[in-house]
C-alpha cells in the first residue's frame, strides 16, 4: 500500500514538473513551434496550460500580501470578501486568461492557413 502511494506521488511530482518546465519554455518556443503543424498543433493544446500557469503565477505572486505577515493577510481578505472568494476570483482570472491562447492561435498557426 505504501510504496503505491510513493509511486502515486512521485508520478504526480514528474507531471508537475514537466509542465512546469513546459510552461517556462514554450513561451520562447512558440515563435517556431508554429511554423510547422505539428508544431502548430502542440502550441495549440499546450498554450492554455502554458498561460494558465503563468496566470496564477502573476496573480498570487505579484499581488501576495504574505510578505507582511499573518495578521496583515487575515486582515486584507476579511476586507475583500474572504478566503473563497479570493479563490474563486484566481480561478475565473486562469480561466479567462488561459481561453486566449487557443483563440489566437487558432487563426496564426500554419495548419489553420489556406494554401494558396
Amino acid at each position: 500500500m505504501l510504496k503505491g502511494l510513493l509511486k502515486f506521488v512521485l508520478e504526480r511530482l514528474l507531471i508537475l514538473f514537466l509542465l512546469v518546465i513546459a510552461s517556462a519554455v514554450l513561451p520562447v518556443a512558440s515563435f517556431w513551434l508554429v511554423r510547422d503543424p505539428l508544431g502548430g498543433q502542440l502550441f495549440f493544446w499546450a498554450a492554455p496550460w502554458t498561460c494558465a500557469f503563468w496566470s496564477i503565477l502573476a496573480y498570487n505572486l505579484i499581488g501576495s500580501k504574505f510578505w507582511r505577515g499573518r495578521e496583515a493577510v487575515e486582515e486584507w481578505r476579511a476586507r475583500r470578501g474572504g478566503y473563497l472568494r479570493s479563490v474563486a476570483k484566481g480561478t475565473t482570472w486562469m480561466s479567462l486568461r488561459s481561453s486566449s491562447p487557443t483563440l489566437v492561435s487558432s487563426r496564426t498557426s500554419s495548419w489553420y492557413r489556406r494554401p494558396r
